[in-house]
């Protein structure tokens, strides 16, 4: 790239193109190969040319004007109207394919297309917007929401944290066409019906009962012990010390919260994501960062702004100097930077970029592409397959996929999920956390993530039709049992030990080094 500065004049070339801009007497030229695009500022006059098209655009008495060769499109402003053909407040923009028309009259504004046309109605707070198919309306008036389809209407209130669809003493209900669900809350009772079964949950004495067509739910709080059964499974939530684990038959998941630590074990992987000052890591400690799998380690260690991480095929080294990062393997450079808010990786194969720019984060990979955004407690995450979406307002949180909607709420300590097919509830009432779904129940757990069926002397057990687990508490050892294997985890002077049938695990946390040994991989 060449830049060139005389009598404002400024050049810059590229391998492929060139690009001039010039100013004099306000006219500016840019200059590519294959266009010529110029601007000039004449006494309000502003003209873009290209090859194809010519664009003006005038600002003169508050009109706007952009022409091009096949559309015009006219805009004035004047106390704050922007029309082409303005009578009787009609604002019309025209184009070859497609007219849009936005009306302002007594609040009202409409845009219509060929195919659609869309009215916003404001008026006494209420937001009307109405295409050929569906009717959508959004009112908001003393904290009510609601919005309306052909087919399904919703209403959200809110009040004091209360979200609801017609609010009569303590009933809360969201209706679509193919499905009823029901919250009641009146003496301890909570209902959810849908067209096939009915969803019951009883408070007494600490007994939580949920029952379907088909199966019966019962969970039982004691000593902060949930427990969950199912006419196939038994499953169990324990909450203790910010501890919240959930274990079907093939894994089970911990969720603990403390100090910004969130921790989720399957039987395969642990994952752990700190959040501290908008910071994520994996098992962060003395700036050390680790992810493990069974079958590689990753370490990475903070000294003089340079990270290295290690598996057992590859070598990868980050260094952080001047707001890059940089991370090499084999294989593949990984190069990270952060300057004004841009964070990039590449590998051979992927493009992976995270953008943090008014809240917005995105990750691509060739083939999916992934988006965060945080503006107004709103957090999107894009894929090619899926979208979801997680949005926190007022203690609401929202996720959606193409196939399943997924909604916690927070709501005295109640936190409810919903997929289409499943309900999943947790509540937190004196350390009470308990989850269902249709054919299921899972955990959410404290005390070293298993499901329990009863607590006595720091035994607990939890049973299915075709296993027996069991894990015991005693002197910081954990031992739990299924049919086929044992596996026992130590916690002492930051050892943890597992033994299954075939291996031996054992991890040592000293000074911040991390070990993992198994017989079978024959490594340290």
């Amino acid at each position: 790239y060449t830049a060139y500065s005389l009598s404002n004049w400024y050049t810059e070339r590229s391998l492929s193109n060139w690009y001039t801009s010039r100013s004099l007497s306000n006219w500016y030229t840019v200059h590519s190969l294959s266009n010529w695009y110029t601007l000039r500022s004449l006494s309000n006059w502003y003209t873009v040319w290209s090859l194809s098209n010519w664009y003006t655009s005038r600002s003169l008495s508050n009109w706007y004007t952009v022409h091009s060769l096949s559309n015009w499109y006219t805009l004035r402003l004047l106390s704050n109207w922007y029309t082409a053909q303005s009578l009787s407040n009609w604002y019309t923009v025209w184009s070859l394919s497609n007219w849009y028309t936005a009306r302002s009259l007594s609040n009202w504004y409409t845009v219509r297309s060929l195919s659609n046309w869309y009215t916003a109605r404001s008026l006494s707070n209420w937001y009307t917007v109405h295409s050929l198919s569906n009717w959508y309306t959004v009112r908001s008036l003393s904290n009510w929401y609601t919005a309306r389809s052909l087919s399904n209407w919703y209403t959200v209130r809110s009040l004091s944290n209360w979200y609801t669809a017609r609010s009569l003493s303590n009933w809360y209900t969201v209706h679509s066409l193919s499905n009823l669900y029901t919250v009641r809350s009146l003496s301890n009772w909570y209902t959810a019906r849908s067209l096939s079964n009915w969803y019951t949950v009883h408070s007494l004495s600490n007994w939580y009962t949920v029952r379907s067509l088909s199966n019966w739910y019962t969970a039982r709080s004691l000593s902060n012990w949930y427990t969950v059964h199912s006419l196939s499974n038994w499953y169990t939530v324990r909450s203790l010390s910010n501890w919240y684990t959930a274990r079907s038959l093939s894994n089970w998941y911990t969720a603990r919260s403390l100090s910004n630590w969130y921790t989720a074990r399957s039987l395969s992987n642990w994952y752990t994501v700190r959040s501290l000052s908008n910071w994520y890591t994996a098992w962060s400690l003395s700036n050390w960062y680790t992810a493990r799998s069974l079958s590689n380690w990753y370490t990475a260690r903070s000294l003089s702004n340079w990270y290295t991480a290690r598996s057992l095929s590859n070598w990868y080294t980050a260094r952080s100097l001047s707001n890059w990062y940089t991370a090499r393997s084999l294989s593949n450079w990984c190069t990270s930077r952060s300057l004004s808010n841009w964070y990039t990786a590449r590998s051979l194969s992927n493009w992976y970029t995270v953008h943090s720019l008014s809240n917005w984060y995105t990750v691509r990979s060739l083939s999916n592409w992934y988006t965060a955004r945080s503006l107004s407690n709103w957090y999107t995450v894009h894929s090619l397959s899926n979208w979801y979406t997680v949005r926190s307002l007022s203690n609401w949180y929202t996720a959606r996929s193409l196939s399943n909607w997924y909604t916690a709420r927070s709501l005295s300590n109640w936190y409810t999920a919903r997929s289409l097919s499943n309900w999943y509830t947790v509540r937190s009432l004196s350390n009470w956390y308990t989850a269902w779904s249709l054919s299921n129940w899972y955990t959410v757990r404290s005390l070293s993530n298993w499901y329990t069926a009863r607590s006595l002397s720091n035994w607990y057990t939890a049973r299915s039709l075709s296993n027996w687990y069991t894990a015991r508490s005693l002197s910081n050892w954990y031992t739990a049992r299924s049919l086929s294997n044992w596996y026992t985890s130590r916690s002492l002077s930051n050892w943890y030990t597992a033994q299954s049938l075939s291996n031996w695990y054992t991890a040592c946390s000293l000074s911040n080094w991390y070990t993992a040994r198994s017989l079978r991989l024959g490594s340290d």
